[in-house]
């Protein structure tokens, strides 16, 4: 039999313990990182009939807990022509720790399929974008969202001097 983990809250006024119903196990991955009021989670889900695997960033606030998936990992575009297809998205993730904001930049690869006898193959080129910005405010998390426009002008600045690949450890 395995051992089963959950990450559960505690409502300090009623008491009430409550956490995310349908995951199968999940594990604490950081606490107060990246920002002094989060909590970053690994997570399986039911592992009987649909195995899935991810992580969540938790945002505690007063009287409630806010969560978004959320992928602190950097990685490069990528195709897959074995057994399987698939495409692992090119992902590139900066904090602003100061401001409370994450921004995410997603680009969906396109791919020619590799030489004969390899399967996986570098991108020649990316068809979609996604710029997302996740910033804590003082009771709620915001989410801004720009499909296929690369990264929006008015924050350009604010990218360029962030630094990438600052995971959470």
């Amino acid at each position: 039999m395995e051992n089963n983990s959950r990450v559960v809250f505690v409502n300090k006024k009623t008491r009430q313990a409550y956490s995310i119903q349908g995951l199968y196990k999940e594990d604490l991955v950081s606490h107060g990182n990246p920002f002094p009021d989060s909590i970053y989670t690994s997570y399986d889900v039911c592992n009987c009939c649909c195995p899935n695997r991810g992580n969540l960033l938790y945002f505690l606030f007063e009287d409630k807990v806010l969560s978004v998936p959320h992928r602190d990992k950097d990685s490069k575009g990528l195709c897959n022509y074995g057994n399987v297809e698939s495409v692992e998205l090119g992902r590139e993730t900066r904090y602003d720790r100061e401001n409370k904001a994450i921004y995410l930049y997603l680009r969906l690869p396109f791919c020619s399929p590799p030489p004969e006898g390899e399967t996986l193959a570098e991108p020649i080129d990316y068809t979609h974008s996604l710029f997302t910005v996740i910033r804590q405010g003082r009771d709620n998390v915001d989410i801004e969202r720009y499909f296929d426009n690369g990264i929006p002008e008015k924050y350009r600045d604010t990218w360029d001097k962030l630094h990438g690949g600052q995971s959470i450890k």
